[in-house]
């Protein structure tokens, strides 16, 4: 809490310039070291003794920690630090930006994958006669899934075949499909 109210007030006054109190705190030396260590014992012993305020610990914690974290506070809210993170927070903008639309793109080679694998793995029972499927390529044509693919079958296959085949692969992928197939007959 200490650190981001040292770093908002920094940031509302226009004040830039490190301070000799502020210096020193970047700077620890032995004097600061014995001042942690004696409010340390201070808290220790203050909560060891029933008899003692308990006031002592939040002081002992005051006098150690609380400059420190005020300057890295004001060390966050100086401004080019924050002219920095703003212009790093404007390249993390426009990467999420650019990462949107990319990764719909990889959801839909996910899902047309998915849909390539199904329907190249299957074989299918149409009007009578078995059919498989190979070479398989799904992408997206408006508002429906365009499927091309070379069809095999040891009967002929006629038109009302080929649609009965869409209607069937486009019941299994929850999508209207459009269905470009080249014929091979397999003796």
């Amino acid at each position: 809490m200490t650190l981001l109210v040292a770093a908002f007030t920094s940031l509302l006054l226009p004040y830039e310039q490190a301070t000799d109190e502020i210096r020193a705190r970047l700077q620890p030396n032995l004097l600061d070291f014995g001042v942690a260590i004696v409010s340390g014992i201070a808290a220790a012993y203050a909560h060891a003794r029933e008899n003692i305020q308990k006031s002592l610990p939040g002081i002992a914690i005051a006098v150690a920690l609380v400059p420190l974290v005020c300057v890295m506070g004001i060390g966050l809210g100086f401004a080019p630090a924050f002219k920095v993170n703003r212009g790093l927070g404007f390249s993390l903008l426009l990467t999420v930006l650019v990462s949107i639309p990319l990764y719909q793109t990889f959801m839909n080679t996910v899902i047309y994958q998915r849909i390539e694998k199904t329907v190249s793995a299957q074989t299918y029972q149409v009007n009578g006669k078995q059919v498989d499927l190979s070479d398989v390529s799904a992408h997206p044509e408006g508002d429906k899934i365009k499927i091309l693919a070379q069809l095999h079958s040891s009967e002929p296959i006629l038109a009302k075949d080929i649609a009965a085949l869409r209607d069937i692969i486009g019941g299994q992928s929850n999508e209207p499909v459009v269905l470009d197939v080249s014929l091979r007959l397999v003796q």
